[in-house]
């Protein structure tokens, strides 16, 4: 929101940008799986397909296969597909905000469509900062927008709003034909205007040809818009010789000096300074105008280019990946880190992630569990207490016995879970929200975080940044491990979590076998059974498509591939979770994994019943102490395991 937006510049002191025009995603930044795990391109990494945009079916009402056309069915729409963004009129509150940069989203859009969304900014915003309290955008300028192109209109986005149907394109919006027709023109125009004729720097040029001198040449230009100062470059070449016979004439030297071709630049003007009595080869004047204007060309970029402070990581030299690691291979071919890693490395032990009670039973009677993570939404309150299945943290430890004189107070539920779980010889640990946004951010228990450790809570499992400097605020970054969500994809990353003095990461799941075992993991888990989340969304499908209940409910997308999604409502803290189809299973890739140094493995429990999760749990804690390969019934997917992303 614009109001976040004003809070992260006073507290951080640092330059913000957002967007203000453009596709928006569905999901909130860096935690969407959909596109990598469906085709192998990583949204993370730059590449997102959009299988969000396409069309779905909620909770199953008809099929894809009816006599009616798609559009035609109510119940089929686009339900993870916003609007494009658009901003235009809101452009004096972002200056009043103090935002310092705003942002096009012009990727894999033709250059008329950058072009003309631009130029629409930028005149909007120099007339809002010049006099806003006038500010309008003419009828024109919205037209521009929306004719370069919409997605079924426009939404200002998350500015002013959570969330909401209005900022939704549920129903694709078809071109009539005027529309396809102004689209036409109005892309002509801007091909015209900004193509036909590259925009090049217009450059003043001098160039000194005497004897007895150095070849020299001196070009300027306008500098950096807002500093306004010219930049000029002066080059030098061979000293010029005296003729022989035929001195070099103005004319020959205009002809090669006033070449541009193929640069940024165009010289307007040339000023020729020479004695009439010299002579230099033409090719010496070709390169010296090179060189010049590369020179003129490193100069304005300069300009634009932030200092870089010593001691910044940019300014460090070396590897991304920092170290080179010594390349060592088994007998299957599979690549370790550096011999003898795996084998100095203790047994790593299995964790568990809970979000039923049912679950918490089957975990704390396996012997070879370890840590128990429970879900923060199990303790800290259901939105609707009295339709909701489970009311806080009783289910989960209704076998706890009486309440003890610590936990009549606040945080009663996490502190009877820490209880349990230590009575039954296993360590505790909670799982925060995948978001972590005021008003849903599991404030309780980043409150009380040093009472519940005190009590004995091992860590809190951490997934987003947020929460991540909120307990390097309070000085329990050690008390911290993160999740997958905080990607730790090579060293660099991993060093950056260390410094912080954290108490482990998770591997991120878009890694492959090869990719693993060159990681350095130790201190680090992998998650080898469970229902990955493949996109966290503000955007409730229950609210956009109904009414807001707070009922947690769990809801079913199914794709034109008949494909069954389950989203779950996290009504606690109010954002929805879509969980691939099949859960991920390396149980029987244990043997693998057991030579890649990882300190944990770790399961997660969604759906699961309690039998069944007794069952995994079971196979796991078998497979790992035995080193043997293992099976769930079934179907599961391996995910990125065998094969790579872009």
């Amino acid at each position: 929101s614009l109001r976040e937006l004003i809070r992260i510049k006073e507290v951080s002191g640092l330059e913000v940008e957002t967007f203000v025009h453009g596709a928006l995603c569905y999901c909130y930044s860096g935690a969407c799986l959909m596109s990598s795990m469906i085709g192998g391109r990583s949204g993370n990494r730059g590449r997102c397909a959009q299988p969000c945009r396409l069309l779905n079916l909620l909770n199953d009402k008809t099929g894809f296969d009816g006599s009616t056309s798609i559009l035609e069915r109510k119940e089929a729409r686009h339900f993870m597909s916003p609007k494009d963004l658009c901003t235009i009129d809101l452009l004096p509150e972002m200056v009043q905000a103090g935002i310092d940069s705003l942002k096009i989203e012009g990727r894999m859009k033709k250059p008329e469509y950058a072009a003309g969304v631009v130029s629409v900014y930028r005149a909007c915003l120099d007339r809002a900062m010049t006099d806003p309290d006038h500010y309008r955008v003419s009828e024109e300028e919205h037209r521009i927008l929306y004719d370069l192109y919409n997605r079924s209109g426009f939404t200002d986005g998350y500015f002013h709003r959570r969330n909401g149907p209005e900022m939704m394109a549920l129903v694709k919006h078809e071109l009539t034909k005027e529309e396809t027709d102004a689209r036409q023109r109005l892309y002509e125009e801007m091909h015209s205007r900004y193509m036909d004729e590259p925009y090049t720097v217009p450059v003043r040029a001098r160039f000194t040809v005497r004897s007895g001198e150095p070849l020299k040449a001196e070009l300027s230009c306008s500098g950096h818009p807002e500093s306004g100062a010219e930049i000029a470059v002066q080059v030098e070449g061979p000293p010029v010789q005296e003729a022989r016979k035929q001195p070099l004439s103005k004319e020959r030297i205009r002809e090669n000096a006033m070449k541009s071709g193929g640069t940024d630049f165009t010289i307007l003007s040339l000023e020729i300074d020479t004695d009439g009595r010299s002579f230099v080869p033409i090719s010496q004047i070709n390169e010296l105008r090179r060189d010049a204007l590369d020179s003129l060309r490193d100069a304005v970029l300069a300009s634009f280019r932030r200092e870089i402070h010593a001691g910044s990581p940019q300014a460090e030299s070396g590897a991304v990946d920092g170290s080179p690691q010594k390349e060592v291979r088994t007998a299957d071919g599979s690549r370790l880190q550096e011999a003898g890693t795996a084998d100095e490395s203790p047994q790593p032990y299995l964790s568990v992630l809970v979000s039923t009670g049912e679950q918490l039973s089957a975990a704390l009677k396996e012997k070879g569990v370890s840590v128990i993570i429970a879900e923060a939404a199990l303790l800290v309150g259901k939105a609707d207490s009295e339709n909701a299945s489970e009311k806080p943290g009783e289910s989960i430890v209704e076998k706890a016995g009486p309440y003890t004189e610590e936990e009549s107070g606040k945080n009663t539920a996490a502190l009877r879970f820490i209880r349990t779980c230590r009575e039954c010889g296993k360590q505790a640990a909670i799982a925060m929200p995948r978001v972590d946004r005021p008003g849903y951010d599991a404030a309780e228990l980043k409150e009380h975080a040093e009472e519940l450790l005190e009590a004995g809570l091992s860590f809190f499992l951490v997934r987003s940044l947020e929460t991540l400097a909120c307990f390097c605020r309070k000085g329990l970054a050690g008390s911290v491990r993160t999740d997958a969500s905080i990607y730790a994809w090579n060293s660099k990353a991993k060093a950056f979590l260390n410094g912080l003095r954290t108490a482990g990461d998770t591997s991120p799941v878009e890694l492959n076998r090869k990719e693993l075992f060159r990681r350095d993991n130790s201190g680090s888990e992998l998650i080898i059974y469970g229902l990955l989340p493949l996109m966290v969304s503000a955007q409730c499908l229950k609210k956009n498509t109904d009414r807001c209940t707070r009922k947690g409910e769990t809801l079913t997308l199914t794709d034109r591939m008949g494909t069954k999604f389950s989203i779950k409502c996290e009504c606690v803290f109010c954002y929805n979770i879509l969980y691939n189809v099949l859960p991920l299973s390396l149980l029987r890739d244990i043997p693998q994994i057991l030579r890649m140094g990882f300190s944990s493995f770790r399961i997660e429990l969604t759906n699961e019943s309690g039998r069944e999760a007794e069952q995994i749990l079971k196979n796991a804690a078998e497979a790992v102490a035995a080193a043997e390969g293992t099976t769930v019934s079934g179907e599961s997917t391996r995910g990125h395991f065998l094969r790579g992303v872009e």
